[in-house]
């Protein structure tokens, strides 16, 4: 189980990293979408966003058990 559990969380930090420069784009887009849509809201005050280092990641996956629910 546990070389599964590494295996898991490495193809996922490998997926992720092939893919970094997609979610990054994708999540500048959502930004800017959003950013538009609530422009004349004034109890809007500010949008951030932010993407999981690493380790972070790792250790949500371990925590909320994620390589149990997704293969």
């Amino acid at each position: 189980m546990k070389l599964e559990l590494f295996d898991f969380i490495d193809e996922t930090l490998s997926l992720i990293d092939t893919k970094k420069d997609d979610i990054r784009d994708a999540s500048d887009e959502i930004l800017e979408l959003l950013q538009d849509i609530f422009s004349g809201c004034d109890h809007i005050i500010n949008i951030n966003h932010r993407l999981k280092s690493a380790d972070s990641l790792r250790e949500k996956i371990l925590r909320h058990n994620f390589y149990l629910h997704y293969g």
